[in-house]
Parts: structure tokens; sequence; C-alpha cells
């Protein structure tokens, strides 16, 4: 097995618990999620240093890296926050596949409009099956749960998934004018303190931890925060871009498994059903 598989598979793996620890947040009373990000985007201290050893990289910074790191990195927190808040509302399935599905749509769609690419009929296919999809998994978390609440995580996935696409042409424009990824994760983790720090309440230290459970949970998250962004770029850097986009997909599937273990997320017809096309659609599509 070549090393960028390897790197593929570990990226898969770090990047489904990461999205996994978000869940734990979202379901907990006392860890706030201002002090779960804090702590996420301080562990990328840990990745520049790292990024400049293994991938060998020079350091530059310029006002054009800079912005760009600024804007990623302002889109991603916010993509964070929207993404624990929408848990509260809606089961891991329904959240993640629906986040894969339209993100996707959004990029085939951006991606024909910025970077002049074509909708192929296998693309117009992938779409259909897409919203097939989606339709099977639109419930509520639970009967019980009000209207509102509903249309909650409707607006929090939608919110998300623009987000995420215009994080993600950001990164594709970043790449393609030829600057090194290692500067932009300086500029990400100093604009990512920034941020956090600005959003702190009166009276609040969102890096004052006191739970032991909670400051070993944090830790644990920092390392899964850390590994996904190194294993997924080196992936991505040495491997065969399509594949390792089809291999990291899967790893929306370690949230749904852990979900339906650790808190009892039910697993309807619907659901099954659901999961069998969006492996069907990876396998053949992405």
């Amino acid at each position: 097995m070549d090393l960028w598989m390897i790197y593929a598979l570990m990226a898969t793996v770090f990047i489904g618990f990461a999205w996994f620890f978000q869940k734990v947040v979202a379901e907990q009373k006392t860890l706030s999620a201002d002090s779960f990000l804090f702590y996420s985007y301080f562990s990328l201290a840990f990745f520049w240093i790292s990024s400049l050893i293994v991938l060998q990289e020079s350091f530059e910074m310029t006002l054009e890296v800079f912005m760009y790191g600024a804007m990623i990195t302002g889109v991603y927190i916010a993509i964070l926050q929207s993404r624990i808040k929408c848990l509260k509302y809606v089961d891991s399935s329904t959240y993640f596949i629906n986040y894969r599905i339209f993100s996707s749509i959004l990029l085939l769609i951006f991606g024909q409009i910025l970077f002049t690419e074509v909708i192929s009929l296998q693309e117009y296919v992938w779409i259909f099956l897409w919203f097939l999809i989606f339709f099977l998994l639109l419930e509520k978390k639970e009967k019980k749960e009000s209207k509102s609440d509903f249309v909650k995580w409707i607006y929090y996935i939608l919110f998300g998934v623009v987000l995420i696409t215009v994080a993600q042409l950001l990164s594709k424009s970043f790449v393609v004018s030829g600057h090194n990824i290692a500067s932009l994760f300086v500029v990400q983790w100093f604009v990512g303190m920034i941020i956090m720090r600005l959003q702190q309440k009166e009276g609040k230290k969102i890096w004052k931890v006191t739970n032991k459970k909670e400051i070993l949970f944090l830790m644990i998250n920092g390392i899964f925060f850390y590994c996904s962004a190194l294993f997924n770029t080196l992936a991505f850097q040495q491997g065969d871009v399509a594949i390792v986009y089809k291999i990291i997909s899967y790893s929306l599937f370690i949230p749904i498994i852990l979900s339906v273990i650790f808190y009892k997320e039910k697993i309807t017809v619907k659901k099954a059903v659901a999961f069998i096309l969006t492996i069907v659609s990876i396998l053949l599509f992405v």
C-alpha cells in the first residue's frame, strides 16, 4: 500500500472522530462550544510547526496570504459553531449525510460558474440521487420536538453548507495562486486565536476549564483535530486527488456509528436505505 493511501485512511479516521467530538459538545451541558473551538484552534500551533518540518515548506507572509487565511478562518469558525448548534436538534446521520450532499451540489454549481467546469450527465444523476437521500432523511430528531426546532436544523445545515462551499472555493483559489500551505496555517492559528478572544463573553474565560474529564477530552480533541489536518494535507499533496477525496468521504460514517453506540440514535428503514444510497453515490460518482 502506498504511503499516501495510508495518510488518506488516517485522515478519514481522525476527521470522523473530530466530527464526533463536535456531537459530544452539542449533547453535553457543561463544556461551552467556545472553549471547545478555542482549544481546537490552539492545536493548530502544533500543526504549523510540524508542517514546516514534515512538509518542508518555507514561511511566507504577504497581504494576500493573510487575507486568504483570515477569510478561511472566519468561515471555518462559523461552520463549527453552526454544526454544534445544529447537532442539538438533529441526529448525526441526518446532519452529516445532508451536509455532505448539499456542499457537493453547491461546489458543482460554483465550479461551473467560477471555474468554467461543465456538469456532466453522470453528475446530474448524482444530484438526483442526493435529493432522494435528502428526502429519506427529512425527519425530526424526536417526535416531541417542536416545528421550530425542525426548521432550525434545516437552517443550520443550509447555512453550514454555504459556508463550507465558500471555504473550499477560497482554499482552491489559494492553492491555485501558488502560495504554500504552511503559511496559511500560521495565519489560521493567529486569526483563530484573535476571533475566539473577541467572541469571549464578559467575565468568562473560554480557556479556563476546571473539570478534569473535560480537560482530558479537550486534549484528545486537540490531538485528533491536529492529526486530521496533518494527514489530510499529506494525502492530498502526495496522492491521487480523486481517490483521496473518495476515501475521506467515508469519514462521515464514523460520527454516525459512534452516535448510534453512545447516544442510542435510532436507525430507521428510511435511514438504512439512505446510508446504502450514500455509499453507492460515493463509490460510483465521487
